[in-house]
């Protein structure tokens, strides 16, 4: 990212049907020996009646869909890859909405709602506005706020990051380097 709080790396393991999200991954600081383990899980669901799970959400008649859904799906369309979607990624769609009507503006790294034309935030004081709505919709159930129009996927991947660092070089080994 171009505008970025921290210098170092940051790192997002997906299979590669998922777009990346600023909101996932970890950052691996830079002056650091870093080791980096990936562990991922997959689950899969039996639709209703047995679970809360929507199959196949991709296929389904935009009629069928939430607005948000629809938006989901149509900027993922200009991927180079299938899209997949994930209730996650509609999650961060139901923020934009939130940013669109609190800060009249949307955020560029979220895909934008389906027939709305807000201008990008870009000044200091959007930007405040759009972290204070960060912190007021994420501390809120989002779940709650937002599962009526963000089913969950039956099918899901998901992958966990753990990174361990050490100071680099140590002193015995940076006498050898000189």
């Amino acid at each position: 990212y171009t505008f970025s709080v921290a210098s170092g790396l940051h790192i997002f393991v997906n299979n590669y049907t998922v777009t990346p999200s600023q909101y996932e991954g970890i950052h691996v600081a830079s002056g650091a020996l870093s080791c980096v383990s990936v562990a991922r899980a997959v689950s899969q669901k039996i639709p209703y009646p047995y679970s809360e799970c929507v199959e196949n959400i991709e296929q389904q008649q935009q009629q069928q869909q939430s607005i948000l859904v629809r938006s989901l799906m149509a900027e993922q369309r200009n991927q180079r890859f299938p899209a997949v979607y994930r209730q996650f990624d509609c999650f961060q769609v139901c923020f934009q909405r939130y940013v669109n009507e609190r800060c009249q503006c949307r955020e560029l790294s979220t895909p934008a709602i389906l027939g709305t034309a807000y201008p990008p935030c870009v000044n200091i004081s959007q930007f405040l506005c759009d972290f204070a709505a960060y912190r007021d919709f994420f501390s809120q159930d989002v779940k709650a706020a937002c599962a009526d129009e963000c089913p969950l996927e039956c099918h899901s991947s998901t992958y966990t990051l753990a990174v361990s660092q050490a100071r680099y070089p140590s002193d015995a080994y940076y006498a050898h380097l000189l």
